[in-house]
This record gives C-alpha cells, structure tokens and sequence, in this order.
C-alpha cells in the first residue's frame, strides 16, 4: 500500500542518511492510526529531501502487488512532487520494477520523470516458471478424488495463470473443496471475469458465503477481525469475539480457499487462522476492487477491542503469582518465577493472553467512540496492576510498554484536535502507568508481583496508579527534603531531568544506535546486553551469551541485526526483532575492543586489545583481510566519516589512521600522537576528526595539522561524538566525578559541564547521538544509561562536588534522623538532621569531617559522629561543639562503622568491623573522670558489614549483629553458640528490628531487598536501583536509607504492624 510504501521509504532515507533527522515515530504517533498518504509523503519523505545534496536512486519492487488505488496515487504524486520546485533541480530517481498493468501503464505519463524500460523474463525463465507451477498443480490435483480432474484441465489452468503462482495454488485450493469440480474449474475458464486475482477472489467470496444478508454480515464481521487482529487468532478466540456470529468454523471452513488454518501453539486448543495470500487482504481493504465485499478493519478494531477489556476486568486476578505459587509462602527473590511463567500460560485462556498483549493497539484506532470510554477508564481505575504482574509473568512487558506508550500519544492527539468524550485523565493514566513500570523494568521482568510493592510504593506523589491500587496497610515513602544551602551548588539549573535507564547489573561499556535510531543497545561488563525501545525507554530484550565483557555493539545497516564483541573473543550476531542470538558464534583473533560495518554491510572491521584489525564477511564471519594495519595497542575506537568513505581507527599505542573503504580497505594517512587516544569522531563536513586523550584535539585532513583545545576539564576522556550543529560532547572521569562537557566547535567555546546521573563515582563510558530526536544516550561505569535533550546552551547541570549519604542514625524514639554527607571539600562536610515526622529539615550541623558513623544520646538531641576515634565529636542541641576529638586515636586510627550508646548515656561503643571499644562517659558516681571518656573494653569481634552495635538496656550484654558479649565479666564473655537461646534474647532486645536487609545478584539484576516480620517474612521487596545501602537505618518500625542522588527516604512500616496484628 502506498502509506507502507512511504513509511519504507522514510526508514530507508533515515538509515541512509541520519542528518536528515526524519521524525518518523513522532509523525505516526501524531497520525494517531488515520494514515493520510498526502501527509505523511510530505513530512516523511518530501520535506527530507529538499534537504538532500547527494544523489539518490529509491528502488519500488512490485508496484503491480500494490492495490490499485495506492499505486495509482503512489504514481501521480511522485510525478507531481519530482516536478516541485523544491525537488525538481535534486538528483532523485525512483526505479521501479512491475508489471505493466494498464492503469499503471496509464499512470506514467510523464517522460521526464518515468524513464520506461520493459524488464522481461527470458525464455528460459519463463519456460522454468511455466514448468513449476505446472508440477505445483499436477501435485494438488493428483490429490482430488471422487470426482477427479481431467488430465487436460493441467495445462488449461497453468496457461490462465500467466505465470501467477499465488493465481493457480488459490484455484486448486477452491477445486478442492468442491464437489463438482470440474463444472466450477470449467466455469472458471469460460467466465470471462474470472481473468485476474481480484475476479477470484470475488468468486471465492460469492460462492463461499450465503446470500442472506445476517449471515453476509457475519462473514464480513469476522474477516474485519482477522484482518485487524495483531496476530494470527484461534478458532476459539474468534469465536469469542465474534460471539455473534452461530458459528465461525462454518465461515472459516467455508472460505478454506483463502485462508490458511496451522498447528496453533502449545496450550491453544485450536488452529489459527491465517490469511494465505498478501493479495487477498489488499482486495478486501480496498473498495475500489472487492466492491461490496470490502471489509473494515474499524468494525475489526471494535469487536476486538470490547471483547479484550471485557476479558481482562472478568479473568485478570489480584496477585496471580501468589495464587500460582503452589508451594504457598511469601514470594521472594528466591523464588522460581519461570515456574510462575509457565504456569500462567498454561493456566489462561488464549483470549486473556492475547487481550492482554494487544488490547492497547485495538483501543487506539477506536478512540473517537462514545462506548470506548467507560471501559477503558474501568481498566486503568480497577485492572491496571493486575494487567503489568500478567504481562510481566508471560513475557510481554516490553512489547506492552511501547503499545501504552503509543496510546498515551493517541489520546493526546484526540484531546487536541477531536470532539472527543475522553477526558485529560485518560492520559494521565498512560503516564503513570508508565512512570511506575519504566524505572522498574528489570525488576518487574524477574519478579511480576513487586508491581504490588516497589514500583507503586516509589511511584511519584500523585500518581494515578499508586492512588487506586496502593493498599492502605503497605510501607509508607517519605522523601525528605534538602536545604539551599546545602545543595545550591549541585541541582539541575533549567534543564530537564535526563531519562534513565537502569537494567545492568554492572558496568556499561558501550552504546549504539540503530540506523532508524528506534533502538538503543548498550553493552556491560556484566557479560549481557539489553536493546531499549530508544523512544519510550523500555527494555525491549536482554541479550545473554558471552562469556566476558561486551566492549563494542554495531548495528547492521542492511540487515535486522545487531552485532557484538566481547572480551571472551567471539562475535555475536542479535536478532533485534526477537532478541535470539544468531549462530555460529564467531571466534576472533583476540579479545575485540571494537567493530564497525561497512556502509553496505556486507563487511566487517573490528580491532583487537593487541591492535590487529582484521576485515571479516558480515554474513559467513570469513576473514576476508588477516590482521594488518600497525597499531602496537587496543584499538579504542573505528568510526565512519559522515559520508561513509572513510573510516579511522585509534589506538592506545597513540596512532590514529584513516582508511577508505575500497576492495580489502584501503590505507590513506595516519597521525603519531604523544599518548594513548581513547576516542574518535569525525566532523560532520568531513574535513577533520576529533579525538581525546587527556584533551581534546582535531586533525585537518587537507592540511594535516593538529590542532588542541583550550579550557576543557581535565579529564580521563573516554568518549567523544560531534553533532551535526557542530556541538562536541566529551565523556570521562576527572577528580569530582563523571562529566559530560559540552563545546561549540566553531567558537571552540564550553556550553555547560553535566554529571551522568548526579552520580560521582565510575565514569562515562560511551556517548552516542540519535539524529532523529537530537539527543544523546551516556553510558557509565555505575550500571546506568542515561537519554539527555542536546539544547544545553548556557546551562550547568551539577559539579559533582557533593557525594552521596555515607551514614545514618534515628534517635531513640524514631523521630529524628539525622545523615551524614561527605564532600572532597571540607567547608561543605556535613550532618543534616530532619524531623521524620514532618520531613522538614531541622538542623544542619559543619561537621568539618566524614561521618562514617552516627548516633543520637538518649535526649534525643545531642549528636557523636565522625570517622575514627581522632576526630569523633560531640554536638549539643545548639548545634555547638560539646568536644571534637575526644577519643586518643592516632592519623592512622581505623574507620569507625558504627556507634552505639547506652540507654542512659553513660556508656558508648564503636564498631570498626574487626573490634569493638567500649567507653564510658559518665562514671557510677554521676562525675566525670580525668581520663574522660575512658577507654573500658576493647572486644575482637566477626566482621558483619551493615550491622550496628548497641547495648542491653540494663548494660549487661553488648551486641553487634548477630553477635553478643557478656558485659558483667571481665574481659566481656562472648554468648558462645550452646547459648543460642540467651544470644538471639539479646540481639532481640538490643536491636527489636521487624526489618532486615538482604543483596540479591540475580542474573538479570542486582537490588537490595527488604524483608519484613521475621523468619519468614510477611513481605519482601526490592528497592529501587539507585538506592545503596552503604547508609542506613532502622528504628524498629522505620527504616531511613539513602539513593545515589543525594537523597534520603524513611520507609514506615507501622501500618503493616497494625495490619498484621490486626489493630489497624
């Protein structure tokens, strides 16, 4: 069809050349399922080549194939629009390949803008076509019995079918089913409208349906939801959807000869129906040629769509993963979720699971009907959490993102430009749904039933989402807010918050996009890579195969496929469309540092960490070239130039050499520079390429002199890219953290500095522009991707001077908590203290050090924190000093990780992993000693990282995690395991936490756990990525932990308490 036909093209041009920016997605997303021809030709196609300065030859195969209609209006507006003034005077042709079907005949009546050119078979060809279908049909006749066919009925029906393949095997399916065969095949002959597909097609439709009207009506009812159905649908299914219609095995039956019935898949209980033939859908959907049999894929869209939302609010159920978990118990991350998988496919009806997956796809078209709304708003306001835990267990989370993420534009579109009965709330519904599911994928792929917990209990305040469906009894979120003073110098000044992307489970190598730029693909060291949806940031598939880390991903320009190299010594190809690896795996000649393909993608170049490069066929992996070139270390990067002649490799050995891609590839120059280069780019005119080191620099291809800039951060830089606005962006690590900078090639000038991710450790590993939405994805060595907008002129995003929250402590009764934040700078080292009760921040105490440990005295009020026992202070309500200091430690005093202090302030211990010291403040008599504080206890102790230390309230025992001591004997008298009763008594009573924390390395992620009410828990859920539990704290019923961006929450669990107990 010609809207098919123009969309091709764009994705071709898009492809072909990415500075043309085509925003494809976004126009169809606007089209909001009524695709006009006109205007999608000129946005997508027209308006991009008047930008087009090389030549350009498009290739339409099969023109004849296409309705009449579209290759008509296909043809007339190309004559019209190669006329243009905009285009007249381009260097554009378009070649197509047809048969010279009168209309089309008709419709090239301009000379000068359709060369005619009759591209017949030979002799040969024709008599080798002639001879197969010949054979096709002696086969499917030597079939038919009682009656038989005449021999001679052979050569009649393959001289009618004039070479048409799909003509003769639809006539032998129709003879098939008859029972007077003969008289129909000699009817078929003699009937002079039976002289091409569409007048077969037209008979198969009259002698295969009634002639009453109803059931006319219910044939063309069920042909509507074939043809708009997103996949191949059961008998069953139909059925159900068409409940209507008596029966649908008749009309399918009855039209065998177009339509296909195969094995449907395990667990289906019936065929699906198929349509044979690409022709026969195009004659139904077009009226011009099936006339009164035309059928409505809208009438389709509408059956389908009602019967799904039906389906889902009476067979979705309410935390179906625990209802599947036969072995009971509170499901965990140890829990076997493919088990689960299986268990709900096999479990459900065909028709849920098909509702499901597409049921958005059907509502889109459907928007503008009255009786839409009711149901959908059903849906999002009672459905929407059991719709994510389903689709999660069977698999479809991706796939279903992307259809609500396209619906959310859908009904924007009708809210702008329709007299609509949706309301602004329906979108809304698309954003939450969307906002709790993206920053969670990986947790929800592995585990369904957390969308009950973590991903609405992190979901924004005012989430539609987390309003209707959060339970009343579940844990409570509070962020606590931060003061100006504080965090001035490291918030986001104008800029919209970048996009982030989380589904590692360690460091991202690398980045790629694809050609169309519809995919992201990033790369770890965590051995997998994950395609994303690069539009709507969802997770399109995880890729797992290699044995080492990914170093370099590539898309293929010509072919579906991705292509990735590792550290193991193998190349991997990737099916994008299904995510399945491709074989035989590739081995190469060492560990590859990074790949390119050939502008036609028949070719590979990769390097290696020794420097060999080595050219290989992209379709066999045949080395094609063995390694050559002279690089003596890793080659960091191969990059095309714009215009796909060149390409550059560098190296580490401080080379960098430019080679053209002719025959074997072909050597051009080469630059020697002072040190290792670890990364290139060329600049968009071609003239110059950029690359860095611990600078950055650019070379003149004509002149051959390099040149440097001056006033860049100084940095380790590992990435680099040029936009085609000459903007520069480079990546790396320098003193303060991770930085992106932002240059203006022309004025060699700084636009702004930005942090990946607010974050300060690891470094930005890789950068890469997406031309169509002209933005950039970063990469970083702390597991995240990050999507920014490049219109940064003017804007600072975050020095990285802060660092994230590194101890905690609530006071005794819980309402205060107070965090300590450490900073390179030691002005800005500080403890904060906030109100949990009311979130307000309530002091702010210049502590001039690192806190690695805090705690509150019994008054609730006064504060001892600090790092070692040199510099361990106390600070009293006023927020002054009561003593800094106080503990005789030396420059080399060890670290102290925990504070613990008795309940009548009179004694205090700290914990350093290896030891305890124990301290008294306050001697029996009430005074204060000389020596004070005095050291009492030194105890060796187990390391138990993230525990605490803490006394028994009457000071008889000392305990630290799940270790306790003695304190009436002297030296204190480790509660040895023969006395488990007494020492699980004290660690109880010293730290009564319903609370406790867990890390789990799953294959698919790493997250912290929480898991509440014992042994086993009531409940456990995963915290979101970016919460480190290198600070935190527990205080009975709360939990206060710290995210990596600075930000402190208190997670209140009372409510559950009371739910458990049964008071609430």
């Amino acid at each position: 069809m010609a809207v098919d036909c123009c969309i091709q093209i764009a994705r071709e041009l898009s492809s072909r050349y990415p500075n043309l920016n085509i925003p494809i997605d976004s126009v169809l997303d606007e089209a909001s399922g009524f695709l006009r021809f006109e205007t999608l030709w000129k946005k997508l196609v027209v308006d991009p080549l008047t930008n087009l300065e090389e030549e350009a030859i498009f290739v339409i195969d099969g023109l004849d194939e296409c309705t009449e209609s579209s290759r008509l209006d296909l043809l007339e507006t190309l004559q019209r629009d190669l006329r243009s003034p905009a285009l007249q005077n381009k260097r554009i042709r378009f070649f197509l390949t047809t048969r010279l079907e009168e209309d089309i005949a008709f419709g090239i009546q301009d000379k000068q803008t359709f060369v005619l050119s009759h591209l017949q078979q030979t002799s040969q060809q024709q008599q080798e076509t002639t001879r197969d279908i010949t054979l096709y049909v002696e086969h499917e006749f030597s079939k038919m019995r009682n009656p038989s066919m005449d021999p001679r009925s052979i050569r009649q029906l393959v001289q009618r079918a004039e070479g048409l393949f799909i003509f003769a095997s639809t006539v032998c399916a129709v003879l098939a089913r008859s029972f007077e065969r003969q008289r129909l095949f000699d009817e078929i002959l003699a009937y002079n409208g039976f002289t091409n597909l569409d007048a077969l097609y037209t008979g198969i439709l009259e002698r295969g349906v009634a002639r009453d009207a109803q059931e006319r009506e219910w044939t063309r009812d069920v042909l509507s939801v074939i043809l708009a159905s997103q996949e191949p649908l059961p008998t069953d299914v139909l059925q159900e959807i068409c409940s209507h219609v008596p029966s649908v095995r008749s009309v399918k039956d009855q039209l065998a000869s177009v339509l296909r019935t195969g094995s449907g898949t395990e667990g289906d209980g019936d065929d699906r129906v198929f349509i044979i033939h690409q022709s026969f859908r195009d004659y139904l959907l077009q009226a011009r040629r099936s006339g009164q049999n035309s059928i409505s894929v809208h009438a389709g869209h509408v059956l389908i769509a009602h019967t799904a939302l039906q389906a889902l609010d009476q067979q979705l159920q309410w935390k179906y993963s625990a209802a599947l978990n036969e072995g009971g118990g509170v499901l965990g991350f140890d829990t076997d979720c493919t088990e689960l998988s299986n268990r709900a496919r096999a479990q459900t009806t065909s028709l849920l699971r098909y509702a499901a997956v597409h049921w958005a796809r059907h509502v889109g078209p459907i928007l503008h009907l009255t009786k839409t709304f009711q149901p959908l708003r059903g849906f999002f306001k009672d459905k929407t959490t059991e719709w994510i835990e389903f689709v999660a267990l069977i698999g479809a989370l991706p796939s279903c993102m992307v259809a609500i993420s396209v619906l959310d534009g859908q009904i924007k579109t009708h809210l702008k430009q329709w007299d609509t009965t949706l309301t602004p709330d329906m979108g809304e519904w698309c954003e939450a749904i969307i906002h709790a599911v993206q920053p969670n994928q990986d947790i929800l792929r592995a585990f369904p039933w957390q969308i009950y917990t973590t991903a609405l209990i992190f979901a924004p305040e005012g989430n539609l989402m987390k309003e209707a469906s959060l339970q009343p009894w579940v844990p409570s979120v509070k962020k606590l807010n931060q003061p100006l003073s504080f965090v001035a110098n490291n918030m986001l000044v104008g800029l919209n918050v970048p996009v982030k992307l989380v589904g590692h489970k360690g460091p991202v190598t690398c980045l790629a996009y694809s050609p169309d730029s519809r995919y992201l693909a990033s790369g770890s060291e965590d051995h997998t890579a994950i395609l994303w949806h690069s539009k709507f940031g969802v997770m399109s598939s995880l890729l797992r195969g290699h044995t080492g880390h990914i170093t370099c991903l590539q898309f293929s320009p010509s072919s579906p496929i991705l292509l990735s190299g590792s550290r193991d010594g193998t190349l991997r190809r990737w099916n994008i469309r299904t995510g399945a690896s491709i074989e035989p795996v590739w081995k190469s000649h060492g560990e590859v540092r990074s790949l390119a393909f050939s502008p036609d993608g028949r070719r590979v170049l990769y390097g290696t960490a020794t420097g060999g490069l080595f050219l290989i066929d992209s379709e066999t992996g045949e080395i094609l070239r063995p390694q050559f070139g002279s690089h003596a270390n890793a080659v960091t990067s191969i990059v095309l130039s714009p215009d796909r002649s060149l390409v550059a490799t560098s190296s580490l050995d401080g080379t960098l050499d430019i080679w053209r891609w002719t025959g074997m590839i072909e050597h051009v120059s080469k630059v020697t520079h002072t040190s290792a280069i670890t990364a290139a780019t060329f600049l968009p005119d071609n003239s110059s390429i950029a690359f860095a080191d611990t600078g950055i620099h650019v070379w003149d291809l004509a002149q051959q002199q390099v040149g440097s800039f001056e006033g860049y951060e100084e940095a380790t830089f590992t990435s680099l890219i040029v936009t085609p606005n000459r903007m520069m962006l480079i990546g790396g690590l320098d003193d303060t953290g991770q930085l992106i900078q932002w240059w203006t090639l022309d004025e060699r000038s700084k636009l702004g500095l930005a942090v990946h991710g607010k974050n300060t450790w690891g470094k930005v590993t890789s950068l890469v522009y997406n031309p169509v939405t002209s933005s950039i994805a970063s990469a970083s060595t702390d597991g995240t991707v990050f999507l920014w907008s490049t219109d940064f002129p003017n804007r600072v995003f975050n020095t990285g001077r802060a660092r994230d929250a590194r101890s905690m402590a609530f006071s005794k009764d819980g309402r205060f908590l107070a965090v300590g934040f450490p900073n390179a700078i030691k002005t800005e080292r500080a403890v904060l203290v906030w109100d949990t009760t009311s979130g307000k921040l309530v002091r702010e105490l210049r502590t001039g050090e690192n806190a690695s440990a805090i705690a509150f005295f019994p008054d609730g009020e006064t504060i001892v924190c600090g790092s070692s026992e040199r510099d361990l202070a106390v600070w009293k309500p006023d927020n002054t000093l009561m003593i800094a200091g106080f503990l005789r430690g030396s420059w080399q005093s060890p670290l102290i990780k925990c504070i613990g202090i008795s309940d009548t302030g009179s004694h205090l211990a700290t914990g350093t992993g290896s030891s305890i010291k124990v301290w008294c403040l306050v001697e029996p008599d009430g005074s204060q000693s000389p020596e004070w504080p005095r050291l009492v206890h030194t105890i060796n102790c187990r390391s138990e990282p993230g525990s605490g230390v803490g006394f028994l309230w009457d000071m008889s025992a000392l305990a630290y995690g799940s270790q306790a001591w003695d304190l009436l004997s002297d030296p204190p008298r480790p509660i040895q395991e023969e006395e488990e009763a007494r020492r699980r008594e004290v660690v109880w009573e010293v730290f009564p936490h319903l609370v406790r924390f867990s890390k789990y390395e799953g294959r698919q992620h790493g997250r912290y756990w929480i898991h509440f009410g014992g042994q086993p828990p009531m409940m456990s859920m995963a915290l979101p990525a970016e919460f480190k539990l290198g600070a935190c704290a527990i205080h009975q019923e709360k939990v206060a932990y710290a995210a990596d961006e600075e930000e402190v929450y208190v997670m209140d669990f009372t409510k559950m308490i009371q739910h458990a107990l049964g008071t609430a």
